[in-house]
C-alpha cells in the first residue's frame, strides 16, 4: 500500500481523517459504499453514537478539502423512517 505523503501532510493533527484515509487506501479499488457501522468498527470510535457521526462528517470533510474524495454521505432510511 503506497500512502500519498502530500495527503498525510495536509491532514496533519487531523488524526480521524488520517486513519479513515489510511482506511480507504487500504481496501480493495471500489469499495464503496461504505457504511458509518463499518468506518466506526475500524476506527474503534468509544464515543456516544451522534458524537462518533460528527466526527466521521468532519474527517470526511477534511478529506474532500485536500481533494481526496469527492461524493456525498447518503443517509439511509432504516424501517421506513
Amino acid at each position: 500500500m503506497l500512502l500519498q505523503m502530500f495527503i498525510i501532510r495536509q491532514l496533519a493533527n487531523k488524526g480521524t481523517a488520517q486513519a479513515l484515509y489510511t482506511f480507504i487506501e487500504s481496501l480493495p479499488e471500489r469499495p464503496i459504499p461504505l457504511s458509518f457501522a463499518r468506518i466506526k468498527r475500524r476506527l474503534m470510535l468509544t464515543s456516544p453514537n451522534n458524537q462518533q457521526n460528527r466526527v466521521i462528517n468532519k474527517a470526511i470533510d477534511e478529506l474532500k478539502a485536500v481533494g481526496y474524495l469527492d461524493g456525498d454521505v447518503v443517509k439511509r432510511m432504516v424501517n421506513g423512517t
